[in-house]
This record gives C-alpha cells, sequence and structure tokens, in this order.
C-alpha cells in the first residue's frame, strides 16, 4: 500500500494543512522510477489497477 505518493518542496509543513493548501501551486518532484515500481508491484500482485485511498475509505453517501 502507498499513501500520499507526493512531496513538499516547502520549508515548512504550512502550506501541506489542507484549509490552505489549494491557495498556491508548487514545484513538484516527479518520481517516476517509485512510480513504476509501485506499479510493478501492483501487477504482480495480481490487481488488475491501482485505487485512490479515497475509494477505498470513503463515507457512504459522500462523495469524493
Amino acid at each position: 500500500m502507498v499513501c500520499r505518493q507526493h512531496v513538499a518542496l516547502t520549508n515548512t509543513a504550512y502550506w501541506c494543512d489542507p484549509a490552505r493548501s489549494d491557495e498556491i501551486t508548487l514545484p513538484m518532484a516527479h518520481l517516476s522510477k517509485v512510480q513504476e515500481a509501485f506499479h510493478e508491484l501492483v501487477a504482480k500482485d495480481g490487481r488488475t489497477t491501482p485505487m485512490d485511498i479515497r475509494q477505498i475509505f470513503s463515507v457512504p453517501g459522500e462523495s469524493s
């Protein structure tokens, strides 16, 4: 299981707070080899596609 596959390139966690995280756009690190390895593990495990964690832990009656 992989959760939160992003990297914040900031000095503090200030902009990671959900209350303000959509207010600015920050540079993103592309972890293509990590993503590639993750997809290979998912395939070898017999799964067909990775799932978004919101699909697994969604609240009934609430759309994501």
